[in-house]
């Protein structure tokens, strides 16, 4: 409706609001393993009740593969559990045994039902022989930075 003016009392709107937001930063980071390596790209957060919903948001900026037919596998773990796992294929550059990518991306509404300090992390491996890494351009240069943000959700 138009013209409508007036104040909604706040326990229309009880939840979703933020409470904290934590952010870490990882640079350039290689590996050929074919089983799953700890990035660096780690942030905590203690979650303020058990109702709380952790949103964590992941950017993987300059994710770079070499080899025929090679994707960067990726997975995301809170503490020591893998809760999400994701993978960035693309198709082959002027060098058939090269595949650049610009970003990969993802999210993740946890439910931890805990008020423990969390630990999140991201993993990284490559899918067949050949290379992966994070943080770089294909020239090699200006490495950007990868981030995980950590969001409670309050109830």
């Amino acid at each position: 409706d138009t013209g409508v003016t007036g104040t909604l009392p706040n326990a229309n709107f009880s939840g979703g609001k933020i409470g904290q937001v934590i952010n870490a930063q990882q640079g350039f980071f290689e590996t050929n393993s074919t089983s799953f390596v700890d990035t660096g790209l780690t942030a905590s957060i203690t979650p303020s009740a058990t109702s709380s919903k952790i949103l964590v948001l992941v950017n993987l900026t300059g994710t770079y593969v070499t080899g025929n037919d090679t994707a960067l596998e990726a997975r995301l773990l809170r503490d020591s559990t893998e809760i999400l796992c994701f993978e960035a294929i693309g198709g082959y550059t002027a060098n058939s045994s090269e595949s650049g990518f610009g970003a990969t991306s993802c999210s993740y509404l946890d439910s931890p039902n805990s008020t423990s300090a969390l630990a999140f992390k991201v993993q990284i491996s490559t899918a067949t022989s050949g290379g992966v890494s994070i943080g770089q351009w294909q020239n090699g240069s200006d490495r950007p930075q990868c981030t995980i943000t950590l969001m409670e959700i309050l109830a």
